[in-house]
Parts: C-alpha cells; structure tokens; sequence
C-alpha cells in the first residue's frame, strides 16, 4: 500500500459552547498526500474495493445479525438509535429488565491491531483482504491541522 494513503491531517471543527473548550470540537481526519501519484481518487478506489470486499464476505457468511446497525448498508446509527429506545419503552412499559451496552469505537486506534486482524482471519474475509488491510493499519500517521498549517 502506498505511504501516502496511510498518513492523515486531523483538523478541529467546532461544533458549538465555547470555543476554548477542547471537547467542544470534534477531530476531523482527511488525507495527507505527499505524492502525485497518490491521489484522492486513487485512496478512495481502493477503500471501496476493501469495503466491498468485507461487504460481499460479510452478506454471503451472514457475520452480522439482521439488528446490526451502523455498519451495513440500509442501516443507519440513528435506526438503530430508535430502535433501541422503541424496544427500551417496551419493556419499561412491561416493567420488564433490560441490559444496554453501547460501545462507540471512534477509531482503530483504539483496538488492538491483533484483535482486528483476528477477528478478519475468524470471518474468512481471505488472505489478500487481510493482509491489505494489515498493511494499511501498519505505520499509519496523523498530525494536526489548523488553518493549513500541519504539526511535525
């Protein structure tokens, strides 16, 4: 995989209270090219090859349950989101118990790379997959970007 696709600018957009509160931006990730060659189009062909790839794996081994949201494709957070407090009202409703856990991985950063890459080699998504999406977890950078100007 080329550098060039691996590496990001995250900037910060502000979406509301006051402006000298870090939590009040969220970090927006771009591509940071440094190559020609490598371009926006370019990255964006190969993530949709990737995607459609664990996409096709996914629907034919049936992987995910018919209540994944989020995800896949026709399902959006917010669905899942309602169907949630539809199902929560319910059972309140029914004075009947429910468990809710929610978890929100806002990056692969945050999950080790050996537990992704396993959980790919369980599905069977295939050596090529797996490998390209190894390497593209490998050596990846980011750095922050304020009105054009990049830290080191």
């Amino acid at each position: 995989m080329p550098e060039g696709w691996k590496k990001a600018n995250v900037s910060p957009v502000f979406k509301g209270g006051k402006k000298e509160e870090p939590g009040n931006y969220w970090s927006i990730t771009s591509p940071h090219f440094t190559s020609p060659h490598f371009s926006s189009p370019s990255r964006n062909i190969m993530e949709y090859l990737f995607l459609e790839a664990i996409s096709i794996h996914i629907d034919y081994k049936y992987v995910i349950r018919s209540s994944q949201h989020g995800l896949t494709k026709g399902k959006s957070y917010l669905e899942g989101l309602i169907a949630l407090c539809d199902e929560a009202a319910i059972r309140m409703d029914e004075r009947r118990a429910m468990d809710i856990f929610y978890l929100d991985f806002k990056t692969f950063d945050t999950v080790s790379r050996n537990i992704l890459t396993g959980k790919l080699r369980k599905c069977g998504v295939g050596e090529w997959t797996e490998r390209w999406f190894e390497n593209w977890l490998n050596s990846r950078s980011q750095r922050a970007s304020i009105s054009g100007t990049g830290s080191r």
